[in-house]
């Protein structure tokens, strides 16, 4: 019976050691373990429990990425490691697929190089890829050249070629801000002249304009010009108003050189000036009343002083009456004042040319009747008028309604009176 129990033993250790030469099958791709796994053998390989275990066939799902195992309990057990599939591409997302094997997706999005000129994206191959879009960098200024750099995104160079405007005196260049810059370079425009300002205009170019007062040599009795034909200053008499002649105070005859009209060579006229430069004001040209007035009306009394019987004036000696006498001098005026009863107006005219010279209102304002008779209404209207020696009128208003009027009219402006001191006589 000893014998009989010693024979079991060994056939259960025999048993037991073929259980465990099956699980280290020694297969091409397989390991051995001299440990016990109670969750099977793991490895890229086959894996094969033996005949009677639960992998009867070998653990190899043909998919490089997977880690193959054989599970005391489930079987085989493929398990994706996705650190296999790392293509070395960095803008792929890798993973391990179980069925597929390694998957590797284009992101667009880890290419993007946050430049606004290119289009990125993902390729499989070669890894991100960028395309430059010029027409994104067209920064609106005509001068620059406008270009997307894959490196540096939009870029603009300034081509100072495209700002010649065909002006020789300007520096002609592109601003990348601003656009074409013409800076005006005045030495360019140089003439040689000394007494010529020479500058440049970025629109029209050299100018070259004469100056006199480059020419100025301090000397008063001298007129200073430049000459560009000469391209000299040229100095001469002293004449301010270009009459021709030379100032009195230059040694010259011309007694008045701020006046043109006023020369050795011009005639006298009445106006208070010397005209004809030979020392007397108005001489042989003044009215019969001693002034400028042609239509005056005088009355002189008494004489010089001393008493000078060659030469009186508004006075005559005569011995039958008593010694000096007043003498008159009448003046015929030419002028005829005419009522216009419908407006409120009278008329100055000239006898000689029939011709109207003035028109004027006469009455109070508020009995101004215009282009109507108002005689049964509030209004004044013109009816006598009265003329005194010195041609002045005076119109008798009649009042409808209202206060009768007298109104007086100068015939010679001159004796006017500028009542509201403002320079000029109103009417």
């Amino acid at each position: 019976m000893a014998f009989g129990k010693k024979i079991g033993v060994w056939v259960a250790i025999a048993a037991l050691a073929g259980t465990l030469a099956a699980c280290t099958d020694n297969k091409p791709g397989a390991e051995s373990s001299d440990e016990p796994d109670n969750n099977g053998a793991e490895n890229n390989g086959a894996v094969n429990n033996g005949a009677e275990g639960p992998c009867a066939e070998p653990c190899n799902d043909g998919n490089p990425c997977t880690i193959d195992t054989c599970d005391s309990l489930n079987g085989c057990q493929y398990r994706p490691d996705n650190t296999a599939c790392d293509d070395g591409i960095e803008c792929t997302a890798d993973s391990c697929d179980s069925l597929r094997g390694c998957v590797h997706e284009a992101m667009d999005t880890l290419c993007d190089d946050n430049h606004e000129c290119t289009t990125n994206r993902c390729d499989l191959t070669a890894g991100c890829v960028a395309t430059p879009d010029p027409t994104q960098c067209n920064d609106g200024i005509g001068c620059t050249i406008d270009r997307c750099d894959l490196a540096n995104g939009c870029v603009h160079e300034g081509n100072p070629a495209a700002c010649d405007d065909g002006i020789s005196c300007t520096v002609d260049s592109c601003d990348e801000a601003e656009g074409c810059v013409h800076q005006a370079n005045h030495a360019q425009c140089d003439d040689g002249v000394a007494c010529t300002l020479d500058e440049c205009d970025p629109i029209g170019g050299c100018s070259n304009l004469t100056n006199d007062e480059l020419c100025d040599d301090g000397d008063s009795c001298t007129t200073n010009t430049c000459d560009r034909d000469s391209a000299q200053c040229i100095a001469g008499d002293r004449d301010e108003d270009g009459d021709g002649f030379t100032d009195w105070r230059c040694g010259g005859d011309d007694c008045s050189d701020e006046n043109f009209f006023a020369n050795p060579s011009a005639t006298e006229i009445c106006n208070n000036i010397d005209d004809d430069c030979d020392g007397d004001i108005d001489e042989g040209v003044q009215s019969a009343c001693g002034d400028c007035n042609d239509s005056c009306f005088a009355v002189h009394f008494g004489g010089d002083d001393p008493w000078n019987e060659e030469d009186m004036y508004g006075t005559a000696y005569d011995e039958d009456r008593g010694g000096i006498i007043a003498d008159s001098v009448n003046r015929r005026f030419n002028f005829l004042w005419l009522p216009n009863t419908g407006e409120s107006t009278v008329s100055k005219w000239d006898a000689n040319t029939a011709t109207e010279l003035a028109r004027y209102k006469v009455g109070l304002p508020a009995g101004e009747c215009v282009g109507q008779c108002c005689w049964s209404s509030n209004c004044n209207q013109p009816s006598r008028v009265g003329v005194d020696g010195r041609g002045d009128s005076y119109v008798a208003n009649r009042g409808f309604g209202m206060q009768g009027t007298v109104t007086k009219i100068w015939a010679d402006i001159d004796d006017c009176v500028d009542r509201n001191n403002n320079g000029v006589i109103d009417t």
